[in-house]
């Protein structure tokens, strides 16, 4: 994206916990090495609110992603489990 001229920051999401390791190999290939513009990696962020996994799973789920982040020297992007979060019906 640095190259491209574009000032947007990416916020990336691994959606199912199943196939988290497949999500992101493909990210990883999607990103074709300039990961300068990723911010963070939300890994299931849904998951628990929605009763698909265990909050155990989730924190499995996610080192394992931080894992294969690591194994291509991806330090610096951080790793995130964002909560569903009730909206009031007046808004």
């Amino acid at each position: 994206m640095s190259s491209t001229g574009c000032k947007f920051k990416l916020f990336l999401g691994i959606y199912d916990l199943s196939e988290a390791s497949s999500e992101t190999s493909a990210l990883i290939s999607a990103m074709n090495s300039d990961w300068t513009d990723v911010i963070t990696i939300s890994v299931g962020n849904e998951a628990v609110n929605q009763g698909l996994a265990t909050p155990a799973t989730v924190i499995s789920t996610t080192s394992a992603v931080r894992s294969q982040l690591r194994a291509y020297n991806l330090t610096h992007i951080e790793l995130t489990v964002v909560p569903d979060i009730p909206v009031p019906s007046s808004l």
